[in-house]
């Protein structure tokens, strides 16, 4: 079995990095909308009070994670559709919170793009 608290890390390392599972599955999944899903459904106790808990740090980084994580995708999305970064931010937004998403040139669905 996996270790699930890293030991062996420097002691300006987050509170993320020092769990093995959630480290590499945040870095698989960066700068993809399965991120905001994934997170969501580690914060949240999907599981019917199943879920142990994880600490007030751990839970702080992986919100600030969360947020930079859709930053860096409307950054990507504003270039490739040409729009403010604006825009681009409130169509991840309204992608990730299962709104939608219109392409305002064409005004059809248009969640590909995001």
């Amino acid at each position: 079995m996996p270790d699930i608290i890293s030991t062996n890390l420097p002691p300006e390392a987050s509170a993320v990095e020092r769990i093995n599972h959630l480290q590499q599955k945040i870095c698989m999944m960066w700068a993809k909308d399965q991120l905001d899903t994934y997170l969501n459904e580690v914060l949240l106790d999907t599981r019917d009070g199943a879920r142990q808990g994880l600490p007030v740090d751990v839970c702080s980084e992986m919100l600030f994670l969360q947020e930079l994580n859709k930053r860096v995708r409307a950054i990507d999305l504003a270039g490739t559709l040409s729009i403010s970064l604006d825009e681009a931010y409130q169509k991840i937004d309204q992608h990730d919170r299962g709104y939608s998403v219109f392409d305002l040139q064409q005004g059809r669905p248009h969640i590909d793009n995001v």
